[in-house]
């Protein structure tokens, strides 16, 4: 079994099992060449995974091809490795905690060590004050005695040599009071040299808590980069595990929170109202609504969280609620000539005839995967399925999805908000369009053209008729093409593949993304 694996390779064997050959709890096929060089497997490894009955493998055109080996072996490889993962991230915090826990014990030392070089500092200097007292009574009294003296020499001649021994006492006198004045001096000087080195540790405490807390910000904002980045990529639980330890460092509270709320919002409109509660919670608790949190618990359905997400922040709600399903444009009435002139265009597009539309309502961008993967997890579809080659980005618009999909995502959309279907299924057979219902449905081709050339304005292209200025309005097939027979090397829209929704110049009505981007 994974025991027989080399320990070095161990961890990165787990891994590919857990992470690599495992999606949405089913099992996926893998690269060779793809698993040596995200996992660092070697051949001699693969082999023995195969021979252990771990994996099973397969050539095509070429390359082996690697997947778990039976689908009973899905549960306990994501258990086992689960296990590993919270043992990890146990050791993990251990050695943090201890880490912390020197650092806090050293400052303490570093502060001890200042109080005990400031208290003999200041005995220094009391000492240094008594004996320049000292010194200065010293000099008093061998005035007085030379003053003595000058009297008695006046009195009488055989004084002389008394007056003459207590000139000398005075002048020994005078010599020890100098001398107490250097040592006074130097007593000051120590005093003053202990509180510099006083001030010095002082400092090197105070560098030491600001070195502490630099890394924990650090730290902090790695947590809360990764926890987005997570949600960018729709991987939620991951997103909330990293914002939990971002959590704990008690940083930037506010922003924190808007990101406890998105997570949150996700976990409410998908069902998973436990993961809901607890981020919204968490969420209340960093805003300082103490109140509100607590009614989280008593709260059992979506709408319920909806509102208490609102209340929490409105404004952010309403940045959620815009992101995550369509904003509508209101295209007014009109008529226009629909189809290309023969001189253009495709025989289909021709004749030019005639249109009148009525007013309609279309989606200012096209659906994207935060807006799609919400109803796929609403229906239990793996929102795998309809990812590109490049991975999935949440505002870049779905790919991958049919007529019959795009269909039932309108018709979700239209029993969410309270309206009739239009497309009528029985099963999984498409029967027809109700064109009475008053719910969501895609354009029809007239609708679509009228919208794209804003308002049916003789315009070549979605805003606009220049071709040079393609890149300004459009993601297509440019110098960073991923195609080399279609690429235009003249231009540079900025993307590889798809772009965010709305990241190029809106035309006449305010819609983006009616030429290029993803082929409607």
């Amino acid at each position: 079994m994974i025991e027989k694996v080399p320990a070095a390779e161990r961890e990165a064997a787990e891994r590919l099992l857990a992470r690599g050959l495992i999606r949405n709890g089913r099992r996926i096929m893998m690269e060779e060449s793809a698993m040596r060089e995200e996992y660092g497997l070697s051949q001699a490894t693969l082999a023995q995974l195969h021979e252990e009955r771990l994996l099973k493998r397969e050539a095509r055109k070429g390359e082996l091809y690697y997947e778990i080996s039976h689908d009973t072996l899905v549960k306990p490889v994501l258990e086992r490795f689960k296990k590993i993962e919270e043992a990890e991230r146990e050791r993990k915090a251990r050695e943090e905690e201890e880490r912390l826990q020197k650092e806090r014990e050293k400052i303490r030392r570093a502060r001890l060590r200042n109080i005990i070089i400031g208290i003999a500092a200041l005995a220094l200097l009391g000492f240094a004050f008594w004996r320049n007292n000292a010194a200065l009574s010293a000099q008093q009294s061998a005035q007085q005695a030379e003053e003595r003296a000058t009297i008695q020499r006046q009195k009488a001649e055989e004084a002389e040599a008394k007056a003459k021994e207590a000139g000398e006492e005075a002048k020994q006198q005078q010599r020890i009071a100098e001398l107490e004045k250097k040592k006074a001096r130097t007593a000051r000087e120590d005093a003053e040299l202990a509180e510099l080195k006083a001030k010095g540790e002082q400092a090197k405490a105070a560098q030491a808590e600001k070195e502490l807390a630099e890394k924990s910000r650090i730290l902090f904002k790695k947590f809360l980069i990764e926890a987005n980045d997570d949600i960018y990529r729709l991987q939620y639980e991951n997103a909330l595990a990293k914002l939990y330890e971002a959590e704990s460092f008690g940083l930037e509270k506010p922003a924190v929170a808007r990101t406890y709320m998105e997570i949150a919002f996700w976990f409410a409109e998908t069902n998973r109202l436990d993961s809901a509660k607890t981020a919204t919670a968490a969420a209340a608790r960093l805003l300082g609504r103490e109140g509100l949190a607590k009614e989280v618990e008593k709260t059992f359905n979506r709408i319920g969280l909806r509102t208490l997400l609102k209340r929490l922040d409105n404004d952010h709600f309403d940045f959620l609620e815009a992101r995550h399903f369509p904003d509508l444009v209101p295209i007014p009435e009109g008529e226009f000539m629909m189809g290309s002139p023969d001189s253009i265009g495709s025989s289909d597009e021709h004749p030019q005839h005639p249109v009148r539309l009525s007013a309609f309502e279309l989606g200012k961008t096209e659906v994207t995967y935060w807006q799609f993967a919400i109803y796929a997890e609403n229906k239990g579809l793996s929102i795998t399925t309809f990812a590109p080659d490049w991975g999935i980005s949440g505002d870049h618009p779905v790919v991958n999805v049919t007529w019959y999909d795009a269909a039932r995502y309108a018709n979700w959309l239209s029993i969410r908000e309270g309206f009739d279907t239009a497309y009528i299924f029985e099963g999984d057979d498409f029967q027809r369009i109700d064109s009475s219902a008053n719910g969501y449905r895609l354009p029809t081709e007239a609708q679509w053209e009228y919208a794209a050339r804003s308002g049916g304005k003789e315009e070549v292209f979605a805003g606009f008729s220049e071709e040079s200025n393609l890149y300004l309005y459009a993601n297509f097939c440019d110098v960073n093409c991923g195609y080399d027979d279609w690429k235009d090397s003249g231009q540079n829209d900025g993307y590889r593949y798809t772009a965010p929704a709305g990241s190029y110049k809106e035309n006449g009505l305010g819609l983006f993304d009616m030429s290029g981007n993803v082929w409607e």
